[in-house]
């Protein structure tokens, strides 16, 4: 498994009425921006950013 390194973590619980958490991490120089409901893990966003722009990200 390769190594990768959350720097941001959020518990918003005002979002559409149910709690989500968005992580943002770094792997292979790049950083990504997840968002996942807290009651059952299901994904919500996924974003890479790279120079100075963002994609949907491929997980």
């Amino acid at each position: 498994m390769k190594a990768y390194e959350i720097t941001n973590m959020i518990i918003d619980d005002g979002f559409q009425r149910e709690e989500t958490v968005t992580a943002d991490f770094t792997r292979e120089d790049k950083l990504y921006s997840i968002s996942f409901s807290k009651a059952d893990l299901e994904l919500i966003n996924a974003w890479v950013f790279e120079n100075h722009t963002s994609f949907p990200a491929c997980l």
